[in-house]
């Protein structure tokens, strides 16, 4: 979901030239509590970089470093317990850390803290805590909290909450579409498509948003683009078009837009065929341009 450097800014900062072998390597005592958290933070990656990682030392020492007042240790800990590294997964164990890191100044953690609260493998689900979590995240400035906050309000109001909040998800999704487009046009096409809250379903928004879905790669909303124009939602009619989006997606390995092709490919005539794949793979060589900075013709 996020890059592990982010998640894990202590243990994984060079690249191991040499195994190491833990026997060799400093062990935690009562007296290493007397050390720098720079020497604790780094016997830490020691162990974590041996050729047989001791989760147990990686872990004491982690805890020395957090004890002496440091996040990115608190940090590194939580995500020890989210994942089971050396340790017992343990979701209260995660919190915890996690809780500690953004209370000691490491703000950027509580989005993590928002994730642990939506899914269902170390707690049990609570929405309003993850709610909490993202804003107090996005309140912070990071931005990364936008989507699943957006999503915490479409999921609530779905669920019979006030229905004004799909406004400020809306809000949310649309100032996100610059930095992650895939995901966040995903959410708003399917609020005009359906309907949610005081939004009623719209083919045009429903439209626009799944062409920036498309635009950018979404397989599904490839396909969801094709059957608009097939069936002349927010967009006129076009079956050569509607072939266009319906090949790209079968093209990504989409299961519906290969069977929405050969399906249409069957009421087409050769030209229109021809012309589709045309478009097609104009699209494509233009996105590979897009993808290695090249400028259009």
């Amino acid at each position: 979901m996020y890059p592990l450097t982010r998640v894990l800014p202590l243990l994984i900062l060079l690249v191991v030239w040499f195994p190491v072998l833990a026997s060799e390597l400093p062990q935690w005592s009562d007296n290493a509590a007397g050390l720098s958290v720079e020497e604790m933070e780094r016997n830490a990656r020691l162990h974590m970089e041996a050729d047989i990682p001791d989760g147990q030392q990686i872990r004491l020492w982690l805890t020395g470093a957090a004890d002496a007042g440091s996040f990115e240790a608190m940090a590194s800990l939580a995500w020890l317990y989210t994942k089971g590294f050396g340790v017992e997964k343990d979701g209260d164990q995660a919190i915890h850390w996690y809780t500690r890191a953004v209370e000691s100044g490491g703000s950027e953690y509580a989005v993590h803290l928002g994730w642990i609260y939506l899914q269902e493998d170390l707690v049990e689900p609570n929405p309003s805590l993850a709610e909490k979590w993202f804003r107090r995240s996005l309140n912070a400035g990071d931005q990364a909290a936008r989507i699943p906050l957006a999503s915490v309000l479409i999921d609530d109001v779905r669920s019979g909450g006030d229905p004004e909040r799909i406004i400020e998800a809306r809000e949310l999704l649309d100032l996100a579409l610059d930095d992650e487009p895939l995901l966040a046009s995903f959410y708003l096409a399917r609020i005009f498509m359906e309907g949610v809250g005081s939004f009623d379903a719209d083919a045009g928004e429903a439209y626009r948003y799944a062409r920036v879905g498309a635009d950018s790669g979404n397989r599904e909303m490839q396909g969801w683009l094709g059957v608009m124009y097939l069936r002349g939602i927010g967009v006129e009619s076009d079956p050569v078009e509607a072939l266009t989006w319906f090949n790209l997606a079968a093209a990504e390995g989409d299961a519906l837009g290969n069977q929405l092709r050969l399906q249409l490919e069957s009421e087409l005539d050769a030209s229109q065929i021809a012309e589709a794949r045309r478009r097609s793979s104009e699209w494509l060589y233009q996105e590979r341009r897009r993808q290695a900075g090249l400028a259009d013709d």
